[in-house]
């Protein structure tokens, strides 16, 4: 991931971070609930270690786009 830092008088004074990073899935943990009618998701184990929640048709190894502000899912990488 690229970082920006801004330096003043060779201190640290502010980054910046990407609004999105792209990150892959290592484990998934299914929920066992019933079928509904409300979209449905899963929490998912990506490969930095970071636990999120993605919709349920994603599955193991797929790269996905999350805000790194958040730890939100984004989409889907292409």
């Amino acid at each position: 991931m690229k970082v920006s830092l801004e330096l003043f008088d060779g201190r640290p004074l502010s980054a910046r971070m990407p609004k999105r990073v792209t990150c892959t899935i290592k484990e998934i943990h299914v929920s066992t609930k019933g079928p509904t009618v409300t979209p449905r998701y899963q929490r998912a184990v990506l490969d930095n270690g970071v636990t999120v929640l993605v919709p349920s048709y994603l599955e193991i190894g797929e790269e996905i786009f999350i805000n790194p502000e958040d730890d939100a899912y984004i989409g889907r990488a292409k």
